[in-house]
């Protein structure tokens, strides 16, 4: 694997090898939901937006990640309903939320019109005119606002 793949995407730093395993493991063991997402997200079908799926940020796997909106969708099966999961997985959306980056969470059994309604909500941000980063890449305006933010 190339050296640009094995640093984390928001910061630059080394992900451990246990990460990247685990990221890749559970690519290849994607529940239904998940894949009913991707399906939305993928090849930038949704605004023409990047998304990657069981990415490494910060130290945690997220289930789809866009790096130009700093935003992680996460979907949540059966065991989210656990309270010492969710009282983790808020634990989680708080220390990514330091870090910048906004958590939209979906339940397993949303509807697919649901799903695309709340992805359409980040239509306005992909009509912002785009600013040249440092590397000479294109960025996309400011990160989502916290209206139609996941719990």
């Amino acid at each position: 694997m190339d050296e640009p793949f094995r640093r984390a995407i928001t910061n630059g730093g080394r992900v451990r090898p246990d990460k990247l395993e685990l990221a890749r493991a559970l690519r290849k063991s994607a529940t239904v939901s998940e894949k009913r997402v991707w399906e939305l997200l993928r090849d930038r079908r949704c605004h023409g937006l990047k998304f990657r799926r069981q990415q490494v940020v910060r130290g945690f796997v997220v289930d789809f990640y866009c790096a130009a909106l700093r935003l992680a969708v996460e979907v949540d099966g059966g065991v989210h309903d656990d309270p010492d999961q969710r009282a983790w997985d808020t634990e989680r959306t708080v220390l990514l939320g330091r870090s910048g980056i906004r958590v939209l969470r979906f339940a397993n059994d949303t509807p697919d019109d649901t799903i695309r309604t709340r992805l359409a909500s980040l239509a306005p941000l992909d009509e912002r005119p785009r600013t040249a980063a440092p590397s000479g890449l294109a960025t996309r305006g400011s990160p989502l606002s916290r209206q139609g933010e996941g719990g």
